[in-house]
């Protein structure tokens, strides 16, 4: 695991995350200086992120750029 993350949701927690949590995850990790990749293990600078959850792993992917306008993202995986 890469990163543990915990979803609550109406006072309950997930087991699971939802794929939109997941995919903001990925992208906030691949952003320098973010509180999420200062969070990550050392090992998970680049490459794919693994997300440790109540019940498991999950593995995602984020392809982020910095252009003249900033930094985008250009695309997410599961």
């Amino acid at each position: 695991m890469d990163l543990a993350v915990r979803v609550v949701s109406s006072g309950q927690p997930h087991r699971a995350l939802p794929l939109t949590v997941s995919l903001c995850m990925a992208v906030a990790a691949r952003g320098p200086g973010t509180l999420v990749a200062q969070a990550l293990a050392p090992t998970a600078q680049e490459g794919p992120l693994r997300l440790g959850m109540p019940s498991g792993l999950l593995t995602v992917g984020a392809d982020v750029v910095r252009d003249n306008d900033g930094w985008r993202a250009r695309a997410g995986s599961f």
